[in-house]
């Protein structure tokens, strides 16, 4: 649980989640550490219920979080506890992280030199494709991103790649036991 709670905390995975299920998708992902229903989450994370089923389903369809289903035998009403699966937020996490680093490996190899945007809020940074669908706008922090000269960005790209690895590289080592992690079927009443 420690090294779960330790992985959430990584500014990385913090962001990655955003960019999956939306701004309080962190905050909703300390919550799942334990069984919990979508209503009592919703509550809990001060979220309509609504909203909270909504990032719930697309973290779920990213195999992020997976539910238990319980039937009440009086009513006959399903009733779903949701939890965090670590190891597969952990497999999830790394497995973008190669895709954008193989990307941007792809770009220097070819000495393709796009035209990078950085945002310069949380210093995310996008090609010039992404930045115009985005509209020049961070989809984290609503900041404006800004363009560099094509020097600048090689140099930015290569740097990116470094950190990548890095990340991948350290991720993997501090969260061997988490990829590990067993999951029983737990039941809500």
């Amino acid at each position: 649980m420690c090294k779960t709670k330790k992985l959430l905390g990584r500014d990385g995975v913090k962001l990655f989640l955003k960019a999956a299920a939306g701004e309080n998708a962190p905050a909703m992902a300390h919550k799942l550490l334990s069984p919990i229903s979508d209503e009592a989450l919703a509550e809990k994370c001060s979220l309509r219920a609504a909203d909270t089923r909504m990032m719930l389903n697309k973290l779920h369809n990213m195999g992020i979080i997976d539910y238990n289903r319980s039937k009440d035998k009086d009513s006959g009403w399903y009733y779903y506890a949701w939890f965090l699966r670590a190891d597969k937020l952990l497999e999830t996490y790394v497995t973008k992280k190669r895709n954008d680093l193989e990307d941007i490996e792809r770009r220097l190899e070819n000495n393709e030199v796009y035209n990078l945007y950085l945002c310069g809020s949380c210093e995310q940074t996008f090609d010039f494709d992404r930045a115009a669908e985005l509209l020049y706008h961070c989809p984290l922090c609503e900041g404006i991103m800004d363009r560099g000269s094509s020097d600048e960005d090689f140099d930015k790209m290569k740097k990116i790649a470094i950190n990548i690895k890095k990340e991948i590289s350290d991720v993997q080592k501090e969260f061997k036991a988490v990829s590990a992690m067993r999951y029983k079927t737990m039941k809500v009443i």
